[in-house]
């Protein structure tokens, strides 16, 4: 879906520009409802949510996102290489 990827594109932006914990309020404040990143179409969202709370120093949130996606959709390959990364 091109949304999704529209969206993880323009956190990488932020993040290039004003750093990962700007790209994350970028992402928190969503004009729709925030998306359900344990669902695979939004498996762009997260991955880029996961590299941005690693780049923060905030791996322990990272593991608990990912963790929660892929207790949901164990067989996803984004998700299986989110973790792998």
């Amino acid at each position: 879906e091109l949304w999704p990827a529209a969206v993880a594109a323009r956190a990488r932006i932020v993040a290039m520009q004003r750093g990962p914990e700007a790209a994350l309020e970028a992402l928190a404040e969503l004009p729709d409802s925030t998306p359900d990143l344990t669902a695979p179409p939004n498996a762009e969202i997260l991955r880029e949510q996961v590299l941005l709370l690693q780049a923060a120093k905030r791996g322990k949130e990272a593991e608990q996102t990912l963790a929660a996606a892929l207790a949901a959709h164990p067989e996803d390959a984004v998700f299986l290489e989110t973790r792998a990364a």
